[in-house]
């Protein structure tokens, strides 16, 4: 290899670690967290509509099943940071929160409609998608449902 070629990929190879260096910050701290959900059924068993995770051991139709996701919005933001000569435009994103509770009545709605008494073989997870934006990803996370629908006898 000549002398030139060598040096060319020097420079390239140099441009590539600063981009990178550059591009990445260094995490030096996680903090504990402990996240608790729950949600509270008793409205819906008030009401005569089950919800189980499991099986149900009367008897009953299958009447469908039921699958749906929830996804917040999503807003970019643009803010200023620091002061005078090092005052610069910040773009992040702000991403609102989804209330389980609200996914579990919307599942309940729509039980309803279909003339179901009960969901078994309840599944509520989160799930989240990814959007591009530009050279970074925007993580948007929802929460997903499904189960079979029943009308209890």
């Amino acid at each position: 290899m000549s002398n030139k070629f060598q040096a060319k990929i020097l420079v390239i190879v140099a441009i590539l670690l600063m981009t990178v260096a550059c591009a990445s910050s260094n995490i030096e701290f996680i903090p504990e967290e402990t996240l608790i959900y729950g949600i509270d059924f008793k409205k819906y068993s008030q009401q005569g509509f089950l919800f189980t995770p499991g099986e149900y051991g009367g008897d009953y139709t299958a009447l469908g099943l039921l699958t749906f996701s929830v996804y917040p919005e999503a807003e970019k933001i643009t803010s200023t940071v620091g002061q005078g000569a090092n005052e610069r435009e910040v773009e992040e994103w702000k991403v609102k929160e989804i209330d389980a509770a609200n996914v579990i009545e919307l599942a309940y709605q729509e039980a309803v409609k279909m003339g179901a008494n009960g969901i078994t073989h309840l599944n509520i997870h989160f799930h989240t998608k990814h959007y591009p934006d530009g050279m970074q990803r925007v993580e948007v996370t929802g929460i997903k449902l499904d189960g079979l629908l029943i009308k209890r006898n």
